[in-house]
C-alpha cells in the first residue's frame, strides 16, 4: 500500500477509536454532493454521513474501499461501484416500498460479510454454528431502573466522591490491529479531552475544547470541526456515564439478564441525548459498569459497537477501569491503563490545537 494510504488508512482507524471521523472537513448543512466528486445515489444525504456510510459497506461485504475504489481517485467509476448504486438503489425501494421507508432491509441482509452473497442453502450438517451460551438469570427480582443506577453510583463510590473528581489523566497503552502505541488521555469535566498517541510514525494529538474537535499529525496543520457535529474524543467513560444518568433515568428500561464476558448482568436500554439508544450493561453482584453498546446509523444500515470495562481500581475514592476494550464491526482495541491519576490541574489552553503540543500532563 502506498504510504499516503497507509497514513490515511491508520489515521481513519484511529479516528473511528474516538468517533471524530464523521463529519471531519465535511462543511455544516452541506451534502455529500455539494462536498465530494461524483456522488449520485447518496447526494442528498449529510456530508458527514459519507464516510460512516462508506464504513458499513465495508463491513457489510466484508471488503476494504479499494474493491469500489480506485487508490488515489476514488472518484473514478468502477464496475464494482455501479453496481453499487444499482443495490443502494435496490435497498432503499424495497424499505420505501415494503416497509413504509424504515430501514428494514440493509447490505447485511443478503451479504453477511461476503462480496457475493449466497442464494443457495447450505447442505444440513455440513457447518456447525457455535451455540451462544445461555446467560446465568442474576439472582432476585428485576431491579427497577432507579435501582441499577443507585447501586451503579454506590459502586464507584458515592455522588460526593464523582463529584469531587473534576479531571482525570491516564496513561498506558492502546493496542490495535495495527500495533501498540503509548497512549495519554486527558480529561477536564464536563467535556474537555485532549488524547496524545505516541507510536514509531511520531506523535498524533486529538481533542475537544468544549465547542470544537480537532486533530494534528506531529507539527502538522490541526484539522477542526465545530458546530452540531464536533464532539468529545474519547469513548464513553464511567465516570460521565454516572455522571449523566444522575439527572434522572426517564427513558430507561431494564430489558433482562445477560451475561457478559463470564459475569451475570442487567441489560438496560437507555436513550441517547442525540438520538437513537445504547445498551448497559451492568454487573448483578456489584453494580459496576460492564460493557455500553452503541450504534450508529448511516442511510443503509447500523454499525454497531461495544466498549468492554474491566479491571476497577480505586482512584481519590472512585473506582475506574484500567483496561477498556471497543470493538466495532471492523476491529478491536483496547486501551490498558498504567496509571489513572484524579484532580491534576489542565489549563483549558492544553484542549486546543495551538496548546496542544505543549507536553504530556505527566511532565508538568
Amino acid at each position: 500500500m502506498p504510504r499516503r494510504a497507509a497514513v490515511i488508512g491508520s489515521l481513519i482507524l484511529f479516528l473511528s477509536v474516538f468517533g471524530l471521523a464523521q463529519g471531519m472537513d465535511a462543511p455544516a448543512g452541506k451534502t455529500a454532493g455539494e462536498v465530494f466528486k461524483n456522488i449520485q445515489v447518496l447526494k442528498d444525504i449529510p456530508a458527514g454521513e459519507l464516510l460512516p456510510t462508506m464504513r458499513y459497506i465495508t463491513v457489510a461485504l466484508g471488503v476494504r474501499c479499494s474493491f469500489c475504489h480506485v487508490e488515489g481517485n476514488f472518484s473514478q467509476d468502477t464496475e464494482h461501484k455501479q453496481t453499487a448504486r444499482r443495490m443502494m438503489q435496490m435497498v432503499f425501494a424495497a424499505n420505501k416500498s415494503t416497509f413504509n421507508g424504515r430501514p428494514e432491509i440493509s447490505c447485511y441482509t443478503c451479504h453477511r460479510g461476503s462480496s457475493h452473497p449466497q442464494g443457495v442453502p447450505p447442505i444440513a450438517g455440513a457447518t456447525t454454528a457455535a451455540a451462544h451460551p445461555a446467560a446465568s438469570a442474576p439472582a432476585g427480582a428485576r431491579p427497577s431502573p432507579d435501582q441499577i443506577v443507585t447501586q451503579y453510583v454506590a459502586a464507584l463510590g458515592g455522588a460526593d466522591a464523582i463529584a469531587a473528581i473534576q479531571s482525570l489523566v491516564k496513561i498506558g497503552t492502546l493496542v490495535t490491529p495495527r500495533g501498540s502505541m503509548k497512549v495519554e488521555i486527558d480529561r477536564k469535566l464536563p467535556d474537555k479531552e485532549l488524547i496524545v498517541l505516541q507510536s514509531e510514525q511520531g506523535v498524533r494529538r486529538q481533542g475537544f475544547d468544549g465547542a470544537t474537535a480537532w486533530e494534528q499529525e506531529g507539527d502538522g496543520a490541526p484539522r477542526t470541526e465545530s458546530g452540531a457535529g464536533a464532539r468529545a474524543a474519547g469513548p464513553p467513560a464511567p465516570l460521565e456515564i454516572a455522571l449523566a444518568l444522575q439527572h434522572g433515568t426517564q427513558g430507561m428500561r431494564v430489558l433482562g439478564s445477560e451475561e457478559v464476558n463470564g459475569r451475570a448482568a442487567w441489560r438496560v436500554a437507555a436513550r441517547r441525548p442525540q438520538g437513537g439508544f445504547e445498551l448497559l450493561d451492568f454487573d448483578a453482584a456489584n453494580g459496576l459498569l460492564l460493557r455500553v453498546e452503541t450504534f450508529q446509523r448511516t442511510p443503509l444500515g447500523a454499525l454497531p459497537e461495544a466498549t468492554d470495562y474491566s479491571d476497577y481500581r480505586d482512584v481519590q475514592g472512585v473506582k475506574l477501569p484500567f483496561s477498556v476494550r471497543v470493538a466495532g464491526a471492523e476491529n478491536a482495541r483496547t486501551f490498558q491503563f498504567d496509571s489513572i491519576r484524579a484532580n491534576v490541574t489542565l489549563a483549558d489552553e492544553r484542549f486546543r490545537p495551538a496548546g496542544a503540543g505543549a507536553g504530556s500532563a505527566s511532565q508538568k
